[in-house]
């Protein structure tokens, strides 16, 4: 079997050790197309709220905001205790009175319904491309994937390309890029549309169409817990279990939950270079 490398995250958000899977927090999350998820019925521009222990979904964010209707694509919930929203669309949009592209993303913040530009593709991308997949660190690097192969200019090292299966840790006042996950673990051309980074070296994900990761085979509307050092794959969400319909999940975050006891060690790069072995595809 390949050992594949993968690049140290040098984020500040490793433990001193690892917590217990948070399976049971709620996620937030948009779907590619209308669905109906824990007797709430939604549209692509909505996001809503689901605690997989109770069942229930509640509207978290009413895409009726947007001018015009929008597919989400791309979603990070702020971790300051507010419900703060930093997203991307497939297309331009405008929300709260700002107009972007759907390489930028906004600041949103649903209760005074103001917007401001997070993150400007044009400062950073080579081309126009779009940001399909995020999430922030504590210390204000980005984790993206984007909709097609893409290559970030004038960063440290030159200019950066990679897949749209990839992820990168990106720092935009550095211009300091890594691939932190290489398309190659999926034994094939699968790209990731969806995905948040815990703080204990794994991250959930999925993908824009049925995958193999780790050994383990995934639809596109099931969410897997992936450890980045093990390289073991667990299903955290089915989504036959939870849709009416088989759906696309396109976009997920979930809320900060304080872990007592954690201690967090910052610039330590506990996502060190670590051998990975390619399993078996389908």
């Amino acid at each position: 079997m390949k050992n594949i490398l993968i690049a140290s995250i040098t984020c500040g958000l490793v433990l001193a050790s690892a917590p217990a899977v948070l399976a049971y927090s709620p996620y937030y999350l948009s779907t590619q197309n209308d669905a109906t998820l824990g007797g709430l019925t939604f549209q692509e521009d909505d996001v809503v709220v689901y605690p997989p222990a109770t069942g229930a979904a509640t509207m978290f964010f009413d895409g009726a905001n947007f001018s015009a209707s929008e597919n989400i694509d791309a979603l990070h919930i702020m971790g300051d205790g507010s419900q703060v929203m930093v997203i991307s669309t497939t297309l331009g949009a405008t929300l709260g009175g700002v107009t972007f592209k759907d390489g930028d993303l906004v600041r949103y913040d649903p209760v005074s319904n103001s917007a401001s530009l997070f993150f400007e593709e044009s400062d950073h991308f080579r081309l126009s491309e779009d940001i399909d997949a995020l999430s922030i660190l504590v210390n204000g690097h980005l984790v993206f994937s984007t909709d097609n192969d893409a290559t970030l200019e004038n960063t440290s090292t030159g200019n950066f390309s990679f897949s749209d299966g990839d992820l990168i840790e990106y720092d935009p006042v550095s211009r300091t890029a890594l691939k932190i996950f290489d398309q190659s673990l999926f034994g094939g051309q699968i790209d990731i549309d969806a995905v948040h980074v815990q703080a204990d070296n794994t991250i959930i994900l999925s993908t824009a169409t049925a995958a193999t990761l780790g050994g383990l085979a995934f639809d596109e509307d099931d969410l897997v817990l992936y450890n980045l050092v093990t390289g073991q794959a667990t299903l955290l969400l089915n989504g036959a279990d939870h849709f009416t319909l088989q759906e696309n999940i396109d976009a997920i975050s979930m809320a900060p939950i304080p872990i007592p006891g954690a201690m967090w060690l910052f610039g330590s790069g506990l996502f060190a270079l670590s051998g990975f072995r390619r399993k078996s595809r389908r």
